[in-house]
């Protein structure tokens, strides 16, 4: 009851978070399961615009609430880098930040690779009958429509998803030819090279977890 009147009187928000991660860290210390708990419960309520999402993810690490830390380094890893403050990164940690951050550099560098090249048609069931133009249309395509929403500076399109709905919309006009196209993206779709981002985000959060259960 002490602890609801204390923060019953609390006249905002934010005053509202101070309070109750002091009362997390002083009932954790003391080992008061039930009022710990009951902390974790009312930080829940508070609205995100105040507990931010660095701040919870600091909070589930010191405090080994496992539930706060990998959605919240879930969502982390969709912001831009240059979105994170230096306060949101200290709350990360040494360890977490530079999971994301690598994690990051290697999904770039997995991308910039494939808008660079593009990938070959396939051509051997002998359907296509101007394999040529369809090559040199192919590559034009590529380069004009894919590939630059791979490289967006700001908000790229790295999914399996939105890549193949960006083939499917490209009218490959010039000569490419109808086989050609469904023969990409068929390719595509079954190509594990597209799946690179949500497989590298799903291995750092396994990283993240695996810090976290072990204390790191």
């Amino acid at each position: 009851m002490m602890i609801h009147d204390s923060y019953g009187s609390r006249n905002s928000e934010l005053e509202c978070q101070e309070f109750l991660i002091s009362v997390l860290k002083l009932l954790d210390f003391y080992q008061i399961n039930l009022g710990f708990q009951y902390a974790v419960t009312e930080l829940k309520r508070l609205s995100p615009m105040v507990f931010e999402l660095s701040l919870k993810l600091q909070l589930g690490c010191q405090f080994r609430i496992h539930e706060w830390v990998k959605p919240s380094f879930h969502v982390m890893m969709e912001r831009p880098v240059s979105s994170i403050s230096r306060l949101e990164a200290h709350r990360m940690g040494m360890e977490y930040f530079w999971i994301l951050m690598t994690t990051k550099a290697q999904i770039d560098e997995h991308y910039h690779a494939l808008a660079y090249t593009e990938p070959a048609l396939d051509q051997s069931d002998g359907v296509c009958n101007t394999p040529w133009a369809c090559a040199v249309v192919w590559k034009d395509e590529w380069w004009n429509s894919v590939a630059r929403h791979l490289l967006h500076p700001e908000s790229p399109c790295r999914s399996q998803s939105g890549i193949i709905a960006l083939l499917q919309e490209t009218n490959f006009d010039g000569g490419n030819c109808a086989s050609c196209k469904a023969g990409i993206v068929l390719k595509l779709i079954g190509s594990p090279t597209l799946w690179y981002q949500e497989e590298q985000k799903d291995i750092a959060c396994v990283q993240v977890m695996d810090a976290q259960m072990n204390g790191d």
